[in-house]
Parts: structure tokens; sequence; C-alpha cells
């Protein structure tokens, strides 16, 4: 059975992998059945994706197209397209966006972490911007402006506002937050950072971007 899993790993993409897990399922629950089979599902979305080597997002994606009759072409399009709008406060130059902020303390980085991110960005020529949504997130954000050279509070940003500063980013690096996710579907080059939660369950799902 290992041997299988491993064929079906290497040789299958994901799609064919989903197809031959729900067919070995359907089977184990009515090895006679020679017409549609009704399991009695105990597994979630991401169990499915553990099985077989895939995210739960890709899961989610392959199982609409099976319920609705289609199959999902290329990569992952959200649709989103962030408006245009003047940040007069930006630095010139190539810049990421550091989303340290989330609203479970729980999935929060250290910040002697994020100064030597910040640090390493500068070391690189990027600049670091550090957007804010409540009293003790511009504290955190003042903090880490103070220790990492050239690094920027933004002032408080609407969601219009954060996302085009997301859009125009060199890069964004975030905790398990929305912004992080509005960051990917806005087809930015995004690192996920995961703390207390499982990337394969709430993991950030985009398009490879090499810039």
């Amino acid at each position: 059975r290992l041997t299988r899993h491993v064929e079906e790993l290497h040789f299958l993409d994901l799609a064919g992998r989903l197809a031959m897990r729900l067919t070995g399922l359907a089977r184990e629950a009515d090895p006679e059945a020679r017409t549609d089979v009704r399991l009695d599902w105990p597994y979630t979305q991401s169990d499915l994706a553990a099985m077989i080597g895939g995210t739960r997002q890709s899961v989610n994606r392959l199982l609409a197209g099976l319920a609705l009759g289609y199959e999902p072409q290329g990569e992952a399009d959200y649709g989103i397209r962030a408006a245009q709008v003047p940040l007069d406060w930006l630095p010139a130059q190539r810049y990421a966006v550091l989303l340290h902020a989330t609203s479970d303390a729980a999935k929060l980085w250290a910040e002697p972490n994020w100064v030597e991110l910040g640090r390493s960005m500068g070391g690189r020529g990027v600049r670091c911007i550090l957007p804010w949504g409540n009293a003790h997130e511009h504290d955190r954000a003042r903090r880490l402006a103070g220790s990492i050279e050239g690094a920027v509070v933004a002032p408080k940003l609407d969601l219009q506002r954060l996302a085009s500063l997301l859009a125009g980013a060199w890069a964004a690096i975030g905790v398990d937050t929305g912004l992080t996710h509005l960051a990917a579907a806005l087809k930015v080059p995004v690192v996920g950072i995961y703390v207390a939660t499982r990337p394969g369950a709430t993991g950030v799902l985009a398009p490879e971007i090499g810039r």
C-alpha cells in the first residue's frame, strides 16, 4: 500500500491523485457496487489534501470542478484587481510589506524575527513598509521601524489603500492573516509565516511569480 501511494505521488498530478483516492474510498465502502456509491464522509478537505499531498485550497478547487462539471485549468485567478490609489508617502525604492499584525496573538511572529528579516531586506536594497490597524499594532509597527533602518510606518489605511499598497510591493511577508491572502490574490510574491496554524489548512495559494 505504501508503494502504491508513493507511485501515485510520483506519477499522477493532483487531479489524478484525488480521483484515485475517491475511487479507492468508494471501493472500500462498497466493493460490489456497479453504480454510484454514497459515502459516509468523515473527512475534511484538509484531511483529503493530506492524503494526496496537496493543499486544502487546491482540493477545494478540484472538488468544486467535479461538483459543477468542469475541469479547473491553469493557476488560480481570484479576479481581484487593486485600484490605482496615490500613496504619496511611499518611498521611491522597491519595497516589501511586512504584515506583522493578526487578531490572534498566538499567530504573532516574535518581534526580533521581524527585525532580523527587515535588516536583511534593507541590506538588499528593499525598504520595509509596516501597516497597522489599531493602537497596539501601531505601537508594534513603530517599535519595529525603530530597529530597521529605512523602514516606514504606514499611515492609517483603509482596505482600498491597503490593496493598492500590496499590489505595488516587490513582496509581502505576513503571518496568517487576511491581508497575506489578499496579497496572494493580487499576485504579489508572498511568504506566509505560520506560527500557530497549519499552512496545509490555511496556507496562501497563489501562482509562482519571480521578481
